[in-house]
């Protein structure tokens, strides 16, 4: 019988844990970085040292220079938009899936014509890379961060 009732225990907190998370009001900042990765030089913005071995890594180009940026706050759940620069604009919807990862929309929009449309994970702390469309001279590659 003790049995039982520690299993009917158990089951209710493990129940009760996402409606408990996601009563606590808490908040995501998301960071957004819009990078130009072309072939016209070999040169890396040094603004995105922390990125470049993974830029690197995952595509290939040789050079890698900030286009635009943007910072929001919302609610977890919640939706905002981050407007990054060039009629670049990012909507995200973000859902959390524990406290340290949440599962994330993304619309990347430039001058109300959708570029890509996608949904990722995203860990706290640990940035995201999405590679976007291509512009004159190269691709935009997004790298988004959530604290």
């Amino acid at each position: 019988m003790k049995t039982i009732t520690t299993l009917l225990f158990l089951i209710a907190v493990y129940t009760l844990i996402p409606i408990t998370l996601s009563a606590q009001g808490d908040s995501l900042s998301i960071k957004g970085v819009m990078i130009l990765a072309s072939n016209d030089s070999t040169s890396t913005d040094p603004s995105l040292k922390a990125y470049e071995k993974n830029l690197r890594r995952l595509f290939n180009f040789s050079s890698y220079k900030r286009y635009g940026s943007g910072n929001t706050r919302l609610s977890i759940p919640g939706k905002s938009t981050l407007s990054m620069g060039h009629g670049h604009q990012v909507e995200i919807d973000v859902k959390p899936i524990n406290q340290q990862k949440s599962r994330i929309g993304i619309r990347w929009v430039k001058n109300g014509k959708l570029q890509i449309n996608t949904t990722m994970a995203m860990v706290r702390g640990k940035p995201a890379v999405l590679g976007g469309p291509s512009v004159k001279g190269g691709n935009l590659i997004l790298i988004l961060t959530a604290h």
